[in-house]
């Protein structure tokens, strides 16, 4: 019978679960399909400074917070 010792046993563990988590963040943060990938959703109002997604495709967006509007895409100059 073959035996193998503990702490040989939970290291190989634990090294595989390593190589498993960084595996998943590596796929998860470099897929084509990614939302944060597009860049086009998130908005920063420049007034009030709040980070928010505008899941419309138009050329204003309105701020959830302070409700400015916020001219979005090419035109934008600011």
């Amino acid at each position: 019978m073959i035996t193998i010792a503990l702490d040989i046993l939970a290291a190989g563990l634990i090294f595989i679960m390593i190589l498993f988590v960084l595996g998943e963040i590596f796929f998860y943060n470099y897929q084509e399909s990614s939302v944060i990938s597009r860049g086009t959703l998130i908005q920063q109002c420049p007034f009030c400074l709040v980070i928010f997604y505008c899941f419309r495709d138009t050329q204003i967006a309105v701020c959830p917070h302070c409700q400015s509007y916020l001219e979005t895409g090419e035109g934008k100059y600011a």
